[in-house]
């Protein structure tokens, strides 16, 4: 019996598809301080990569105090009643690669702490003389000389945030403004008044690294 048979073409486009890979977030660790039995709202989120990642979460509690995410995704840290020292939390950003965790360094001060070194190489991290728990003293004056004497910066109402030192000078004494200060020792002069309207103050040494 004869078979019959019919033959065909059948033809398939295939068209490219871009896929965009998501990247990690990265986090990166804070910094903050307050006064005894003084809660503070932490912003975290701007010194971190974000890559689509929109808010922290608290992995790691303070073991000296309490955290809270905020609805402007800043984290309140409340110390416990009289303490006083250092106490860390860990939190992270997620996006659907994955997550990224950081931890938080709050300093709970009854007097100002001024950190001894700084580095101006463009990390984002130690970038300013940084005074632990100065902004719980805004009537603030902070002045900074180096090894000959000669004042490089002053400002008013130092607070970790805009108004800090980053190796620049501002036009003071000698010294050019906007000149970057060559690597070495520098000597601080801060006078505040505390809580009390007493005035205080506190001379020591940075060490400016580049």
């Amino acid at each position: 019996t004869p078979t019959s048979c019919v033959t065909g073409v059948v033809t398939i486009t295939v068209s490219p598809t871009t896929v965009t890979p998501t990247v990690l977030p990265v986090a990166a660790d804070d910094r903050a301080s307050t006064a005894v039995n003084t809660p503070v709202n932490i912003a975290v989120l701007p010194n971190d990569t974000l890559n689509g990642a929109t808010t922290p979460n608290v992995v790691t509690s303070p073991a000296n105090g309490t955290v809270m995410v905020n609805s402007d995704n800043t984290i309140e840290y409340r110390p416990h009643t009289g303490f006083t020292g250092t106490d860390t939390f860990v939190y992270e950003i997620c996006n659907s690669a994955g997550c990224s965790s950081a931890t938080v360094t709050v300093e709970v001060v009854n007097k100002i702490i001024p950190y001894s070194g700084m580095s101006v190489n463009g990390d984002g991290k130690n970038d300013h003389f940084y005074i632990g728990g100065i902004e719980n003293y805004p009537n603030n004056v902070v002045r900074i000389y180096n090894r000959w004497g000669v004042k490089v910066f002053e400002v008013n109402g130092y607070d970790n945030v805009t108004r800090v030192f980053r190796g620049i000078s501002d036009a003071r004494a000698t010294v050019e403004a906007a000149d970057k200060l060559p690597q070495g020792t520098y000597y601080y002069v801060i006078e505040y008044y505390d809580q009390n309207n007493k005035k205080q103050s506190e001379v020591g040494w940075l060490y400016l690294k580049k």
